[in-house]
């Protein structure tokens, strides 16, 4: 008896002790909480400004500029000092920006580049150290904005980075306007950077009243706290009570754990470790029967093109709807659909022969043609379509190193012969 009271002083003593260090936790996450909150607020509001500066930009390109071209309208800088004149492109994004900034915390805007129109020779080029590594930076990866946090006597600045692409609209201009800096642009270069500088003074009393909400459901989850600390106390004091699981409940457990870990989180489907392990699997049976196994392994054509004009959460859209659509194609349970990497996918196929797994390729290939998925990035098609390699092997011969090594060669030759097709390849 003696010894099951001291079990439960010791009992009481942690839950004491745990009640004081969650209270002295949530002291200090809201402390901290509000600069978290103002900088992803600042980090949103930036994206935001460049996403509609870049979208716009575009629409006037060619919507506005190439048919005042056409009607023999001048394009420049100086507009307002010339007749039948409307702005540059760049000029009107920029002059678009200020206004916009006076209703995004006093934002403004900048584009720059190591080719800076005579013009914008003093602004435009890479004339601090942020706008050379932001350069750097997004000549190695256009898809990730550059972004740093400076403090300065007005207080925290945001600036926010992304690249200016060049567009297939905009590479004649700039390749036969007669005060160009460079004239050897390509669709897809990286012709210069647009910054956004967001001061996040005028964030910050949205940033309160989003902490101040905060601060309530603290409150009432402290006063939660404290009448389950008291409710634990008491039941402390009437019994001991059971923690372990039951063994078919942890059973349970352990098996939802694996079959997370064996899924991608973006398609839903099995991810490279699944298809590792069964592939092994498959492997050694097909040995021991002499059964042939096949494997189909196909991308997204021109997936980058895509990336790169869409965005990533368009592609990762597209990547959700060319899942569902081959998925559909394998019938059996055996099979298993898995997701390589990127825009890679693989299907494994038990006691296929090369007719059966050429059949299913060729299904998947047209399926997903014919679900119609815009792709304006494309070279040679104006929807997403697929290159498929396709192998079989059987018995003995069965390796897992040349299984792959041959569906991606038969890629490749898909690849190599003009995309959207079906190649096989089974030789030694």
């Amino acid at each position: 008896m003696r010894q099951y009271i001291k079990r439960i002083d010791i009992s009481i003593t942690l839950l004491v002790m745990a009640f004081f260090l969650a209270v002295g936790a949530m002291i200090l996450h809201i402390s901290s909480l509000q600069s978290d909150l103002l900088r992803a607020s600042a980090i949103n509001t930036a994206k935001l400004f460049s996403q509609t500066l870049t979208e716009v930009r575009t629409l006037y390109t060619s919507d506005v500029v190439q048919p005042a071209k056409a009607y023999g309208m001048n394009i420049t800088h100086n507009y307002l000092h010339e007749k039948n004149a409307i702005p540059l492109p760049a000029t009107f994004s920029m002059r678009l920006g200020e206004l916009m900034g006076k209703h995004a915390g006093e934002a403004h805007s900048r584009l720059y580049s190591t080719y800076p129109f005579p013009w914008r020779s003093q602004k435009g080029g890479l004339n601090d150290d942020f706008k050379k590594r932001a350069w750097d930076e997004l000549s190695r990866d256009q898809s990730k904005p550059y972004k740093q946090f400076f403090e300065t006597e007005q207080g925290l600045i945001l600036r926010y980075a992304v690249a200016d692409v060049m567009r297939p609209a905009c590479v004649n201009c700039h390749n036969s306007h007669p005060q160009s800096p460079y004239r050897n642009w390509k669709e897809g270069d990286l012709r210069g950077v647009l910054e956004i500088n967001l001061p996040l003074e005028g964030l910050n009393q949205q940033t309160s009243d989003q902490v101040a909400k905060i601060r309530l459901v603290y409150s009432l989850v402290g006063l939660a706290i404290v009448v389950g600390f008291v409710l634990a106390i008491h039941r402390v004091k009437l019994a001991k009570k059971s923690l372990s699981l039951r063994s078919e409940e942890l059973e349970e457990a352990n098996q939802q754990l694996k079959d997370i870990s064996e899924l991608d989180a973006l398609t839903q489907i099995a991810n490279r470790r699944c298809y590792d392990t069964r592939l092994g699997l498959e492997l050694a049976a097909a040995k021991r029967s002499g059964s042939p196994l096949s494997i189909v392994l196909f991308d997204i054509d021109y997936f980058k093109l895509y990336n790169d004009g869409y965005g990533h959460e368009r592609g990762d859209e597209a990547l959700i709807q060319v899942v569902k659509v081959a998925n559909s194609c394998i019938m059996r349970e055996t099979d298993l659909l898995a997701r390589y990497g990127g825009e890679e996918f693989v299907a494994l196929l038990p006691f296929t022969d090369s007719d059966g797994a050429t059949i299913i390729a060729e299904i998947i290939r047209s399926k997903i043609e014919a679900a119609a998925i815009p792709h304006e990035y494309a070279r040679h098609h104006e929807f997403i379509t697929v290159s498929i390699g396709i192998t079989t092997r059987s018995g003995v011969d069965l390796d897992t190193g040349d299984l792959f090594k041959y569906a991606d060669s038969a890629l490749y030759k898909a690849k190599a012969n003009g995309r959207n097709r079906c190649e096989t390849e089974n030789s030694e």
